[in-house]
């Protein structure tokens, strides 16, 4: 048994206990930040480089927040820089594929049992629709977005008062049903759906019909809370000064980065890769992005793509497309059981990837590249050893 194993740090990072606890809004956590939009990924270099998908959430944030009137204000307001866009896990905080956070939205809060100082945040799942995750601009979105964190977020903050919410109880028992806890998490969703359902039903907490129907038809509901979980993980692994271990890891379209505990405020970035995957019938000709979402944290905790050798139908959806070792490559760069993970092993560990020249597997889904289609597909992307060798570097 090697000394780390055998070290504090290593007991810290393996029993981290998520529970969920709280809705916070943004501005709460962050006062001192007027004007803030939290993105996917490592940062833009400047707003010509940002995606369409991507620019047309920004651009929702900030009607959703009266910031503009109209989409054309609202682009020159990021043009000119007078909002300021930044990486949610800079800010403890994850976003999926090209959603955005902004000071008025509702965050789930994820605490660490074992410590209570230990928080990070998620958006709220926007269900399957009206999506700012998708990249479309459609004012629908914002009307959506003000039920979500109105009406909803009400009623949740309500229930979650009555009750805390261990995850890994749930998570564990939806890896049974068959989630890979990323790109498919349809019992995942359904499990917190009855969890949070059954809280209200305890405590004579009256729920709509809209609420009910939005909880049940929001089948990526529960990939929030594992991706709030899985930074939660990789972030107790800052601590750690004997390996280099991944803490952050993103797309934004343009850039896959991640972080190493040596260096936790230094992205690492690397050119996007491309998803492999089936696309839509309809959408066939259609380009997507690269690489893109804060969910990647996900697959680089364990689940995901280090998770199809028991989620079968995420595998076999996906066969020809991923590597003949998907079921077993995990363990060339995974370092030790976590708890939350039922002990499978996860963590990412940079010198097992250089050693053993083999990188995660990335579930995700594919969003059009011209920002009118939304999500065209879904897939995987497969890291390769040489995106680990500190090509470009960016501080925060």
């Amino acid at each position: 048994m090697s000394n780390f194993e055998t070290s504090e740090i290593y007991q810290k990072i393996s029993t981290v206990e998520p529970m969920w606890n709280k809705l916070v809004r943004l501005k709460d956590i962050y006062p001192e930040q007027k004007k803030l939009l939290l993105h996917a990924g490592p940062s833009f270099q400047n707003f010509q480089e940002i995606p369409e998908a991507v620019r047309n959430s920004l651009a929702i944030a900030i009607l959703f927040e009266g910031w503009a009137k109209n989409k054309e204000e609202a682009l020159i307001l990021l043009e000119q820089d007078q909002v300021k866009i930044s990486p949610a896990q800079d800010f403890d905080a994850v976003v999926p594929l090209a959603g955005v956070i902004s000071p008025s939205m509702y965050l789930l809060q994820i605490e660490n049992v074992q410590n209570a100082q230990d928080k990070t945040y998620a958006v709220l799942n926007e269900g399957m629709q009206w999506c700012t995750r998708l990249g479309i601009f459609d004012e629908k979105v914002i009307e959506h977005l003000n039920w979500l964190h109105g009406e909803f977020s009400e009623w949740l903050t309500k229930i979650i008062s009555y009750n805390p919410i261990l995850l890994s109880p749930i998570l564990q028992k939806s890896l049974k049903q068959g989630d890979d806890g990323h790109g498919r998490t349809y019992a995942g969703s359904g499990l917190i759906a009855d969890t949070i359902l059954d809280i209200a039903d305890k405590n004579q907490i009256q729920t709509s019909q809209k609420i009910y129907d939005f909880l049940y038809g929001s089948v990526a509901f529960a990939l929030n809370f594992w991706m709030a979980a899985a930074l939660l993980i990789l972030k107790t692994g800052q601590l750690s000064k004997d390996k280099q271990l991944i803490v952050k890891a993103g797309g934004n379209g343009i850039r896959f980065g991640y972080a190493l505990s040596n260096h936790p405020k230094r992205w690492i970035c690397v050119t996007a890769p491309d998803i492999k995957g089936n696309k839509e019938e309809i959408y066939s000709k259609q380009q997507a992005l690269g690489t893109l979402g804060d969910s990647a944290v996900v697959d680089i905790l364990g689940l995901g793509g280090q998770a199809l050798d028991i989620a079968k139908i995420s595998a076999e959806n996906l066969i020809a497309f991923l590597p003949n070792d998907f079921a077993t490559r995990m363990y060339a760069f995974t370092l030790m059981p976590i708890d939350f993970l039922g002990q499978r092993f996860g963590l990412v560990d940079l010198d097992k990837i250089q050693k053993n020249k083999k990188a995660p597997l990335i579930l995700l889904g594919m969003i059009s590249k011209n920002g009118l289609y939304g999500r065209i597909g879904g897939g995987v992307a497969t890291l390769t050893e040489d995106m680990f060798n500190h090509l470009e570097i960016s501080d925060v």
